[in-house]
C-alpha cells in the first residue's frame, strides 16, 4: 500500500488539448434509465438519471423555500446560457434542487459575482409531489438545426430559448402535477424555443412523462407506461411513433419541419414519424453505455448490431404494419429488477466514473399518499464506488433538514499541468496532456468531494503513485459499499415516518464517513486498524503505566504489501512470548519503530518494545510503525496518553473546551479523582451551574480544562458530547489515538451520532438529540407550544426537544424561548447531565 499525503487530495485527469480549450454547455455523459412498475419486484417505477459534467465543481443540495419568487416576479437564468427569463404565474412552490457550488457568491458557469440565479440545477421534487430530472443532453441533425429550426440562443425582445439547466427550476416552481409540468414545458418550447437539445423526465406518483427535443421548437412527449424499460445515454431514443396516440403529445409542425429539412423518415399519410431518424444527431455512432447497459439486462449485443438496427432500443407504438399497439420497447430484462439492479446499472464501467457529479433516482408509489408517494435515492460523486441514500422529498421543508455535508461550500478544484509542490503529488503524462486535479482545503467536509475523491483515487492511483489499487482492495471497497447499501435499504423500509428525515441524515453522514475511511485505507492515511499494543502477558494496553513494557503487534491484512500467496500475517517483536507466525515465507517482512511524544519528531526509542518511564507522565506517547515488504510499504500509527501516577496530584481528564474547530488532545486519567471542593476559579459559588459542575466532576463525567478552570461558557463540541455520553454509559474512553476516538466509535455504534465534524460546536437541539438517542429514543407525547420559538426547532429534533422538556432537562432561557439553534455551553451540559442522572 503506497503512502500518499492527503493534506490536499490530488487526482489525475488526462484530457486532450482541444478539450481543454473548448467551451461546453452540455452535461456530456449523463445517463438515464427508466424501469416501469411491471418490470420491478416492488411494482414501482424507477426514473433515474446521472449528471456527468466532469469539471470538478463542488455540488450542493438544498431546499428552495416556497415563495422564493412572487407572482409576477421575473426569473433570470444563468447568463452563460442565454439568461432565460420567466415571469411567474403564482408564488413559487417549495422544491429540492442540486446545484453547482457558487463559492463566495460567484457562479462557476458564467463567472457572475453575487449571482442570484441557480447554477446548473438538474433535478428535484416540489411540495406538490412533482419531480423533474433534466440536463440529459442529446443532439440534433444539422440539416434541421442549422437553418430550418435552429436552437434559440440569442435573446430577442427579452426572449431566448430555455436551457436544460433552467427547466427544473421553472417546472418545479410552477407545476402542481406532472401533466401540468409537461404542458408548461411544451408551451415554453413553442413560445420561447429551446437553447439546446435534451431529454427530460417530469413525473409524480401517478404518471411519468418523457420529452425529447432535438431542435429549437419541435418536440415529442410520451406518457411512459409501466410495462416499459428504456435507456438513454445522451441519445434520442424516441423512434417510430404514431402521433395520433393519446399518450403522445407532439409539436404541430414536427413532420412538416423534417420534410422541409429533407430528413423525414416515416409515413406522413398516417401521421407516423421516426423521430430519432428524422431529428437526432450523431446517428453514425453507438454509445458504449447503451451497449453495456443492454447487456447488463441480459443481452449480448455489439455496437455494430445496435447501429444497424435502432429498433432494438428505441421507443415505438406501432407494429410492422404500422398499427398502434401501445408504447413499448423491445428491451426485456432477463430478470425481474429490484432497486439494487437500478443502482448496479450506474456502477457499470462505462457509466460509473470520475466524471459523475450527482444522481437522483425517483421511486414512485401510486398507492401512497403524496407525502410518501415519491422516494428519492441520491448519490453524489463517482457512482462506481458509492451508495444511494433514500429520503422522502415531501418531508424536506428546509435546507437544514438535509445532511450538512451536502451543503459545504468550497472552491473548485485546481487543474494544473505542473507538478504541485506537494512531493506526493505525481505529474501524469501518458501520450496526452497530463493534468492534476488538486482538491481545495476542507474537501473532506464535502459529501461530493469525498465520493468523487474516492472514485478518482481508485481510478488514478497508478498515475499518482506508480502502484495501482489492487483487485483485492477494489473488492474491499465495493463490498463495503454493497453492505452499506443493503443496510440503508433495510433500514428505510422499516423506518417510521416521523423518524424518516433524521434517518436519512444519519445514513448520509455514515456514507460520507465510509467514503473518507476508504480513502484513508487506500492511501495509508490515518490507517490505525493494523496496530495494537500488548503487555508482556499478551493483553491489550489502553492505559500505559509507568514501568510497563509496551509490545506492538501488527496485523497485516493486505497481501499486496508482501506477496501474492500471503493473505495476511501477524508481526510481533521476536523477543516476545506471543505466539505468531512472524517470518512466513516467502515474504520475510521487517518493521521499523519510532516511539515519540505527540508534536515532537525526536525519537525516544527505535526499539521494537518500549518501557514507560516516569518522564512520560502527562505526555501523549506515540508509536509510528513502518512495515516494508517486497511489493511496497505500509504505515501505522498509534498513540495513547500516559496518566500521572495516583499520588502525583494531577488530573488530566479534560475532554476539551472552547469552540475551536479542531478538538484538543487532553490526557485521560486511569481513575478520575473526585473534586468535591469545586475549586475552579471560574465557577462562582452559588451560581446556577456551580452544584452541577461539582456533580459531573465528582462522577468523572466531565473535568476541568485546566488545573483551576472549568470554562463554563465555552461551547460544547461534538467530540466532547460523545465523550461525556460514553462515560455516562460506563465506557472507558481513554487510550485511543485521539482523545475522542473511542467515544466517537461508541457514539457511531449506538446511533447517537454519525461521528463526523468532531470539533464543531453543537446547538441546544443537537445536544438534546444526542442525549435522547443515548436514552433509547423514547417517545415524547407533549408539545413545545409553550415556547415562543417552538417553530424554529428543526423537524428532526422535535421529538428529542419535546422529550428533554418533558423530562425537565431543558427549559426556556427566561424569555419564553427555547433557543434551539443557540450553541450549548459546558455549564448547560453540566446542568442537563445532573438532571438526567437523577
Amino acid at each position: 500500500m503506497k503512502k500518499f499525503s492527503l493534506k490536499k487530495l490530488v487526482t489525475a485527469v488526462a484530457v486532450t488539448t482541444s478539450l481543454v480549450a473548448a467551451a461546453t454547455i452540455s452535461a456530456s455523459a449523463c445517463t438515464t434509465i427508466y424501469v416501469g412498475a411491471d418490470q420491478t419486484q416492488e411494482k414501482t417505477p424507477f426514473v433515474a438519471r446521472t449528471e456527468d459534467y466532469g469539471w470538478n465543481y463542488n455540488k450542493q443540495w438544498f431546499v428552495m423555500p416556497e415563495g422564493k419568487w412572487a407572482k409576477g416576479e421575473t426569473f433570470r437564468g444563468c447568463p452563460g446560457y442565454g439568461e432565460f427569463e420567466w415571469k411567474f404565474t403564482h408564488d413559487s412552490y417549495r422544491f429540492t434542487y442540486f446545484t453547482n457550488d457558487q463559492y463566495q457568491g460567484t457562479c462557476p458557469e458564467c463567472g457572475q459575482k453575487n449571482a442570484t440565479h441557480p447554477s446548473y440545477t438538474e433535478f428535484g421534487t416540489n411540495e406538490k409531489g412533482v419531480s423533474v430530472s433534466a440536463t440529459e443532453t442529446i443532439y440534433g441533425r444539422s440539416e434541421v438545426t442549422k437553418t430550418i429550426d435552429p436552437f434559440v440562443k440569442t435573446k430577442v425582445d427579452g426572449k431566448v430559448g430555455i436551457e436544460e439547466t433552467d427547466i427544473p427550476t421553472i417546472i418545479l416552481a410552477e407545476a402542481d402535477s406532472a401533466k401540468a409540468g409537461v404542458d408548461l414545458l411544451l408551451n415554453i418550447y413553442k413560445d420561447y424555443g429551446a437553447y439546446f437539445a435534451s431529454g427530460v423526465f417530469i413525473c409524480d406518483k401517478n404518471e411519468t412523462w418523457y420529452i425529447e427535443n432535438c431542435s429549437g421548437h419541435e418536440y415529442v412527449a410520451i406518457k411512459v407506461p409501466d410495462s416499459m424499460i428504456f435507456l438513454e445515454p445522451n441519445m434520442a431514443v424516441i423512434g417510430r411513433v404514431d402521433l395520433d396516440d393519446p399518450n403522445i403529445i407532439a409539436s404541430d409542425k414536427l413532420i412538416e419541419v423534417a420534410k422541409t429539412a429533407g430528413t423525414f423518415k416515416g409515413d406522413d399519410t398516417k401521421n407516423i414519424i421516426d423521430f430519432r431518424a428524422s431529428y437526432a444527431g450523431r446517428q453514425d455512432r453507438m454509445d458504449k453505455r447503451m451497449v453495456e447497459g443492454l447487456n447488463y439486462l441480459g443481452y449480448n449485443y455489439t455496437a455494430e448490431q445496435l447501429l444497424a438496427d435502432n429498433t432494438l432500443f428505441t421507443i415505438s407504438n406501432v407494429n410492422a404494419n404500422d398499427e398502434q399497439v401501445g408504447l413499448y420497447t423491445k428491451i426485456k430484462a432477463a430478470r425481474t429488477l429490484d432497486k439494487n439492479d437500478v443502482f448496479g446499472y450506474y456502477k457499470l464501467s462505462s457509466i460509473g466514473k470520475p466524471s459523475n457529479q450527482d444522481i437522483e433516482i425517483f421511486q414512485l408509489f401510486k398507492n401512497n399518499d403524496v407525502t410518501t408517494g415519491t422516494v428519492g435515492w441520491v448519490g453524489v460523486g463517482n457512482m462506481s464506488n458509492n451508495v444511494f441514500v433514500p429520503y422522502y422529498p415531501m418531508l424536506l421543508t428546509d435546507s437544514k433538514d438535509m445532511y450538512e455535508g451536502y451543503q459545504v461550500s468550497l472552491p473548485a478544484v485546481q487543474k494544473v499541468t505542473e507538478r504541485p509542490a506537494d512531493p506526493n503529488a505525481f505529474f501524469v503524462n501518458d501520450s496526452k496532456v497530463g493534468r492534476l486535479a488538486v482538491y481545495p482545503e476542507g474537501w473532506r467536509d464535502s459529501y461530493y468531494f469525498s465520493f468523487e475523491g474516492l472514485g478518482g483515487y481508485i481510478a488514478d492511483a497508478e498515475k499518482l503513485t506508480g502502484t495501482a489499487i489492487s483487485d483485492a482492495d477494489k473488492k474491499l471497497v465495493q463490498d463495503k459499499m454493497t453492505a452499506l447499501q443493503n443496510e440503508f435499504n433495510e433500514t428505510f423500509a422499516k423506518v417510521e415516518l416521523k423518524n424518516a428525515t433524521e434517518t436519512s441524515r444519519q445514513m448520509a453522514a455514515k456514507a460520507h464517513a465510509t467514503a473518507l475511511a476508504m480513502i484513508d485505507y487506500l492511501t495509508g492515511e490515518n490507517n490505525l486498524t493494523g496496530l495494537a499494543v500488548l503487555d508482556k502477558n499478551g493483553n491489550a494496553v489502553t492505559k500505559p503505566q509507568v514501568n510497563q513494557v509496551l509490545i506492538p503487534v501488527i496485523q497485516i491484512g493486505s497481501a499486496d504489501v508482501y506477496s501474492e500467496s500471503q493473505s495476511g500475517l501477524t508481526l510481533v517483536p521476536s523477543s516476545t512470548a506471543v505466539n505468531a507466525d512472524i517470518y512466513a515465507e516467502p515474504a520475510n517482512p521487517y518493521a521499523n519503530y519510532v516511539w515519540h511524544y505527540d508534536g515532537s519528531t525526536t525519537a525516544l526509542s527505535t526499539a521494537s518494545t518500549y518501557t514507560v518511564s516516569s518522564a512520560d507522565q502527562g505526555k501523549v506517547l506515540c508509536l509510528d510503525v513502518t512495515v516494508d515488504g517486497y511489493k511496497g510499504s505500509a504505515s501505522w500509527k498509534a498513540e495513547a496518553a500516559v496518566p500521572y501516577l495516583p499520588d502525583s496530584g494531577r488530573d488530566d481528564s479534560s475532554s476539551g473546551g472552547g469552540s475551536s474547530t479542531k478538538p484538543s488532545k487532553p490526557t485521560t486519567p486511569t481513575n478520575p479523582k473526585p473534586d468535591t471542593s469545586n475549586a475552579f476559579n471560574d465557577v462562582t459559588a452559588g451560581s446556577w451551574y456551580a452544584d452541577a459542575v461539582k456533580n459531573v466532576v465528582n462522577k468523572g463525567l466531565m473535568a476541568g480544562t485546566g488545573k483551576d478552570t472549568f470554562a463554563p461558557d465555552n461551547q460544547v463540541t461534538r467530540a466532547m458530547m460523545w465523550t461525556v455520553l460514553a462515560r455516562l454509559d460506563g465506557k472507558d474512553v481513554s487510550g485511543a489515538s485521539t482523545w475522542y476516538a473511542k467515544a466517537m466509535t461508541w457514539a457511531t455504534e449506538k446511533g447517537v451520532s454519525d461521528g463526523t465534524f468532531p470539533g464543531s460546536s453543537i446547538t441546544r437541539e443537537q445536544l438534546a438529540t444526542m442525549l435522547w438517542r443515548a436514552a433509547g429514543s423514547p417517545e415524547a407525547k407533549g408539545a413545545l407550544t409553550n415556547f415562543n420559538d417552538a417553530a424554529s426547532v428543526s423537524s428532526w429534533a422535535t421529538q428529542a426537544m419535546t422529550w428533554a422538556v418533558e423530562q425537565g432537562l431543558i427549559s426556556g432561557m427566561g424569555d419564553g424561548a427555547l433557543n434551539p439553534q443557540g450553541n450549548a455551553t459546558r455549564a448547560q451540559l453540566a446542568v442537563i447531565l445532573t438532571a438526567y442522572a437523577k
